[in-house]
């Protein structure tokens, strides 16, 4: 599965035209998790800091990442990795029938 960065995040949510509360809502993640993803260059990851809490951190981000990613999957984001020239995402907005 490519890795996705906090800028990919923040392409998406345009495309959508979401607001980062609606990304919170639809991912089950909160809106400070969000702001703190997107603002973060390339992968999102975690500080130092004491190695259990670390790990701890560390899951809990990957999963944040993780809900992030399949509420854009769904509305019809794919990500692209990054090909030498940076990473970017495709977007097919899914309408309504």
């Amino acid at each position: 599965m490519t890795e996705i960065t906090g800028g990919q995040i923040r392409m998406a949510r345009a495309a959508l035209r979401w607001s980062i509360a609606a990304l919170a809502t639809k991912a089950g993640v909160g809106i400070s998790t969000i702001q703190v993803i997107e603002a973060m260059d390339g992968t999102p990851d975690i500080g130092d800091g004491i190695e259990q809490t670390r790990e701890h951190r560390a899951a809990a981000r990957a999963a944040s990442v993780e809900a992030i990613r399949k509420a854009l999957t769904a509305a019809g984001v794919t990500f692209l990795p990054d090909d030498g020239k940076g990473a970017g995402i495709r977007c097919k907005i899914k309408t309504k029938k």
